[in-house]
């Protein structure tokens, strides 16, 4: 037994000997509260997920390690030296959605979601100009949705509230016949 109980100690020891311990949190951008099971990569390979309060627990033999979104508008990329930090915060959103829009509202940053198909319209010279006159910019999605369609349908409404507030009704003769919630075209 005695035996036992020193090689079982001496195993963990050697497995636990050269490991470096990454410990944080991934928070929303919008309002500072947990994403849970947010999928992220860990050195651009391995896939990792939040828990349920939306904290990460990441052992490797390397003394630093990547981290990334998959996919993001919002996402990050940093590279972490020191495992000895608790306190690593990642901000970024899950959701695109009515919330994310009034947020990138307040912050003069906003976009409309179009192109939703596997071969969306292609970008045409009209777009440019649509985004430097009504400061926005298009988001052409494709078939890799970054969010539900009902959420990025709920972020271009209120989006598109707002540029009729700005705007009046001009704009929409000029958006994208693809947007999502505000064309009767082809992905609105």
């Amino acid at each position: 037994m005695r035996q036992l109980l020193f090689s079982l100690t001496l195993f963990v020891s050697i497995d636990s000997f050269g490991q470096n311990i990454f410990k944080g949190q991934i928070l929303s951008i919008v309002d500072s509260t947990p994403i849970i099971n947010f999928h992220f990569r860990v050195d651009k390979k391995k896939l990792d997920k939040t828990d349920s309060l939306g904290l990460f627990f990441i052992s490797t033999e390397k003394s630093k390690v990547r981290l990334s979104t998959i996919f993001g508008i919002y996402g990050f990329d940093t590279t972490f030296k020191n495992s000895n930090n608790d306190n690593i915060k990642l901000y970024t959103v899950q959701n695109y959605d009515s919330t994310l829009a009034n947020f990138d509202i307040r912050h003069n940053r906003f976009r409309l979601f179009c192109g939703v198909s596997f071969a969306p319209l292609a970008p045409m010279p009209s777009d440019k100009v649509f985004e430097n006159n009504y400061y926005t910019s298009y988001f052409i999605v494709g078939d890799f949705l970054p969010s539900s369609i009902e959420h990025m349908t709920a972020y271009n409404k209120v989006i598109a509230q707002y540029l009729d507030k700005t705007y009046g009704k001009e704009w929409i003769s000029k958006v994208r016949p693809d947007v999502l919630g505000v064309t009767n075209k082809v992905g609105g």
